[in-house]
């Protein structure tokens, strides 16, 4: 028997001839023979067309190459069997234009058959074959294996660097290895094989505990293996109860040879792992590979395995390779898998092993690649960072340039903006910083940096601005977190990407943001860092819901650090963008089939399955989702909205909620969302209410398919007819309505005018109109009442611009603002008083010194009181501010929470009094002095009724009862509440006009009064008519 080899240039074409009197078994060949031959019959099969007959009788050519004859002894042994000539493919490696074949042929003969010539002959031999023809050529040609058959006894025996294929082995287990075979094995194919290297490592679990006893053990069952040399035990690995053995063969092995062991132990209570090393074929880059190039590495094998995986051996660490960014695994993987690196450099340097698995067995393959490596990361540093010439002549400045360990030789050039750059200087008089601690000195517009505190990494950044330093911001972060930040960025490369790792990424950074420390503003990038990496991996790899816990309680806590503010708006934005965009995709990514959610103090994640409409509660936000696609998820955020970019949006007041929903499994259908938010935030005057969603393409707020409706129970309802991706918040801002702060404006101009006219006017009449004690007592409340005003309204339209004034006089004119409006109302609870008195208690008339006391106390002191407990309840007892900074005016939390509630109380019951005087006013007019002049007297009551309501109502305060109206309508598009908006903004900013119109042209005696200063003390017309009726009585 020899084996060959040879090469052809191209694919073969196939023909089949079949002579007459062959045996019929003969048809088809056996499994891997590619030619046969009957001597005896004059015929063969041929399917390659590699034989043709030769006119020399018994005789048969391979292509002009090996000439086989059939002479007398050949003959012999003719009787009893056949001539067969093989080829055997055993593998093939694709080039760009040749195919390499390896195989065997058969010779059968006499003792004095001479094989080593004609093998020697065919060496080199171009065969044309097939159609299209291709070239064969066969370039090498040895002996293998030799059987002897002498009568019934045969001898057969493989050469040197053979050994009997497995198939021997298996039919005849006294034919293993190298030892000679009795057997007649003749007709096996292969029928040797060159001896290889393998290599059996693996781990035993066993009761014996002496060496000696499990290596016999173990012996006795693999050295049934064809091809055992030895079994080595190397003894229990170090705190653990299995023991390490090493079997060297030299001979492939098959899986379910090994299983069958392995299942035998079993039996036995003894339990064994197995890998080997030799039964896989790696192709890999021998040579040093480019930096930044792409790479294939390849591994086979024979045996059909259940699955399949890639490892890096790199800085004394394994790590599992998996789908990422860079990295690309075949998923199929019966016998061939694939790697691709797409990317190299410095980190994928290391020694690489592909694990084909099948049982307990792994079959396996390794290979170092090398890379030409340039560093990932350059690090620049100057000592000083600053120079300062002042006091000095010259400054030595050194500059450092470090990077990574390596041992690469590397050639480093030092430049200065392209160029070698000799000195550098400033103009004089320039703005630094001086030195502050660690903090050298800094010039205007630099940032200075200082090194973390032990246990940290990363640096301290303070930048000088003008000649004052900022405040410092630490991009310092725990070392324990920033290794959980380098191995998700690994992660998502595909180092280490499995879920195994994935759960001990989580549960590292629920530990790290638990410690109780701290967080700086570096541990909540580096945190934000690790959830963004670990959400652009769900694009290739599945998450389990077992890290869902973890990974909600961590995104959790970065919201309660109080350090998300780095100085720099552009940076803060990405950061909270970046969060945002990772805790959505990870919740949506992340495959729940159980759970039902996770709630936590800022994250609550719920789950719908399987129902057409999904209603779940956020956060108090009932939700709605109406699909019929499959699971729905709902997730809750507090404390992000107002981190994001408001773009146009800038004037409106955010939630502290951002509520978002996914649905699985959906195919295109359908969806709606609705979700009901509770007006918990402050909704100022005449704001509008809208409803966003975050789109995280152009990574803005954005309106577009969402629309609002106001709801039942002071609710805000959301609804939107998209969900891929969807984030919605209900934003809420002050629209000013059309000519609204005109209208103010004007309105308090004429007011104040008016008030001062009234007052001077009250001043120069009070002698000729106060005449009697209730006189005294309207004109002294009016008086008050029109001075309070008239300061509440300086106060108003100083404070109406927030921006422009300083802390302390916004306070100012807030509490001017709170305490003057409120003596004007209480000054109008005191005229409401004095007449309802007087109308029910008609002989019981009020003294004048009763109610100057009674007046003054509710009219100031109470007002004082008020405002006085109101600022200490909330600026020193609350966390509550007493005024908004932003209005220079009460603040509005919530219903009943707010110092507002402080202004609107006593403000609703005081008009509620006098709304009650005025009526009780009303019902006193209706009542009929002369019953028989009926008609005259409803005439008159009409009249009266109607003069009391539109004398009493400004001074009473019953304009202000549209401001109750507009407090109450929260929808800012309706057309009622637009115009209960203009009407009170008209009738309150002219009140001063009303209180001059009632009080001094509304009463004849002032108007009186009036005219005769006006006509310069000549008697007014109805004077003069007194005076003549005076007369005429007298001269009667």
């Amino acid at each position: 028997m020899v084996g060959g080899s040879g090469e052809a240039g191209g694919a073969g074409g196939t023909s089949e001839r079949l002579e007459e009197g062959c045996m019929p078994v003969l048809h088809p060949p056996p499994a891997g023979v590619l030619a046969l031959i009957d001597l005896n019959n004059q015929c063969f099969l041929d399917p390659l067309n590699l034989l043709v007959p030769s006119s020399e009788g018994p005789l048969f050519v391979i292509k002009e190459g090996l000439y086989v004859s059939g002479d007398s002894g050949f003959m012999l042994l003719l009787r009893a069997g056949l001539l067969l000539c093989s080829m055997r493919i055993c593998f093939n490696q694709g080039t760009t234009t040749e195919e390499f074949y390896a195989g065997e042929l058969l010779i059968e003969g006499n003792a004095t058959l001479d094989v080593a010539g004609p093998l020697e002959g065919i060496v080199q031999l171009s065969v044309p074959i097939g159609d299209p023809v291709v070239t064969v050529v066969i370039v090498s040609a040895n002996i293998i294996a030799e059987c002897e058959l002498i009568g019934d006894q045969t001898n057969c025996s493989c050469a040197s660097g053979y050994l009997w294929s497995g198939a021997v082995c298996n039919a005849f287990p006294t034919c293993c290895s190298t030892l000679p075979c009795k057997e007649n094995v003749s007709h096996f194919t292969p029928l040797c094989i060159p001896k290889v290297n393998v290599s059996l490592r693996g781990t035993v679990q066993t009761t014996l505990t002496s060496l000696d006893s499990i290596s016999t053990m173990l012996t006795t069952q693999f050295e049934k293996l064809n091809g055992f040399n030895s079994l080595n035990v190397t003894g229990p690995r170090e705190g653990n109860t299995e023991t390490e053995f090493e079997v060297d063969l030299s001979a492939p092995v098959s899986t379910a040879k090994l299983q069958s062991i392995i299942s035998t132990l079993q039996t036995l209570n003894v339990f064994v792992f197995l890998c080997s090393l030799g039964m896989v074929t790696m192709y890999a880059p021998q040579d040093k590979v480019c930096y930044k190039s792409q790479q294939i590495l390849n591994c086979t094998t024979e045996e059909t395995a259940e699955s399949c995986k890639w490892e890096v051996l790199r800085q004394n660490a394994e790590t599992e390779l998996g789908p990422g960014t860079q990295v690309k695994v075949t998923s199929s993987c019966t016998n061939v898998t694939s790697l691709t690196l797409l990317n190299v450099t410095e980190i994928w340097a290391g020694t690489y092993r592909c694990h084909f698995m099948k049982g307990s067995v792994s079959h396996i393959a390794s290979t170092e690649l090398r890379v030409a490596v340039l560093p990932d990361k350059i690090t620049i540093t100057s000592n000083p960072q600053s120079a300062d010439c002042i006091d000095v002549q010259s400054v030595q400045v050194t500059v450092s340039c470090t990077i990574q360990n390596s041992t690469e030789p590397y050639t480093v050039l030092f430049k200065f903006n392209g160029k070698v750059a000799t000195h550098n200087t400033g103009p004089n008089g320039e703005k630094v910083c001086e030195a502050e601690g660690v903090w050298p000195k800094t010039k205007d517009g630099e940032t200075a940096l200082a090194a973390c505190e032990s246990g940290r990494v990363g640096e301290i950044r303070r930048k000088c601005n003008g000649n004052k330093w900022d405040t410092e911001v630490s991009f310092c972060v725990k070392e324990e977190l920033n290794k959980v930040r380098n191995l998700a960025a690994d992660f998502e490369l595909g180092l280490g990407a499995t879920q195994e790792v994935a759960v001990h990424i989580f549960s590292s950074l629920k530990n790290t943001t638990d410690s109780g420390e701290e967080a700086t503003y570096g541990d909540v990038q580096a945190s934000i860092d690790v959830l963004y990496s670990m959400n652009k991996a769900t694009e290739y790899i599945v998450f389990e819901e077992s890290l869902m816990p973890d990974f909600v309680d961590s995104a959790s806590r970065m919201l309660n650090a109080t350090t998300w503010d780095s100085g720099d708006p552009e940076k803060d934005y990405d950061m909270s963008i970046k969060y945002l965009t990772a805790v959505e995709g990870l919740v949506k990514n992340i495959r729940l089939n159980m759970s039902e959610g996770h709630n936590t103090t800022n994250i609550q994640v719920q789950v719908c399955r399987n129902n057409t409409v999904c209603s779940k509660v956020i956060f108090n936000v009932d939700v709605e989702v109406n699909s019929s696609a499959g699971s729905v998820k709902t997730v809750g955020i507090q404390k992000i909205a107002s981190r994001l970019p408001k773009g146009n949006f800038n004037n409106s007041e955010y939630p502290s909620i951002v509520v978002s929903a996914t649905v699985e499994n959906n195919t295109g259908s359908s969806v709606a969302i609705k979700l009901a938010f509770p007006l918990s935030e402050r909704k100022p005057e005449n704001a509008k209410v809208q409803c966003v969603f975050w789109n995280i393409t152009e990574n803005k707020w954005s309106q577009e398919g969402c629309n609002w409706t106001a709801g039942p129970n002071d609710t805000s309802i959301c609804e939107c007819d998209h969900l891929t991706p969807f984030t919605i918040l209900m934003s809420k801002h002050a629209i000013p309505l059309p000519l609204m702060e005109e209208i103010t404006y004007i309105g308090l101009g004429i007011s104040i005018c008016s008030l001062v006219v009234f007052i001077l006017i009250e001043a120069l009449v009070w002698n000729a109109v106060v005449k009697s004690n209730l006189s005294h007592f309207r004109h002294t409340s009016l008086v008050n009442i029109a001075i309070c005003l008239l300061l509440a309204d300086c106060s108003f339209i100083a404070s109406s611009f927030p921006d422009k004034l300083s802390d302390t006089l916004c306070l100012v004119l807030v509490v001017a603002k709170h305490f003057f409006y409120l003596a004007m109302f209480f000054w109008m609870l005191c005229l409401s008083i004095m007449l309802l008195h007087q109308l029910i208690f008609v002989f019981s008339p009020l003294r004048k010194k009763t109610y100057m006391i009674l007046s003054i106390f509710i009219g100031y002191f109470c007002p004082t009181v008020t405002v006085a407990t109101t600022y200490v309840y909330y600026d020193k007892g609350t966390n509550i501010k007493y005024h908004d900074r932003s209005s220079c005016w009460l603040t509005y939390e919530a219903p009943l929470r707010g110092s507002i509630h402080a202004f609107l109380f006593p403000v609703g019951t005081i008009v509620f009094i006098n709304m009650f005087s005025m009526i009780v006013v009303i019902f006193t007019l209706l009542r009929p002095n002369v019953a028989e002049n009926n008609k005259i007297d409803e005439k008159e009551a009409a009249k009266s009724i109607i003069k009391a309501i539109v004398f009493l109502t400004p001074i009473f305060g019953g304009t202000w009862i549209l401001g109750l109206f507009v407090f109450l309508m929260t929808d800012s598009t309706n057309i009622t509440t637009i115009l209960v908006n203009y009407a009170f903004t008209i009738v309150n900013s002219l009140q001063g006009l009303f209180i001059l119109l009632t009080g001094v042209f509304g009463e004849k005696r002032v108007r009186d009064e009036v005219l005769k200063y006006v006509l310069g003390g000549k008697p007014t017309k109805s004077e003069s008519k007194r005076h003549l009726t005076s007369a005429s009585f007298s001269k009667n």
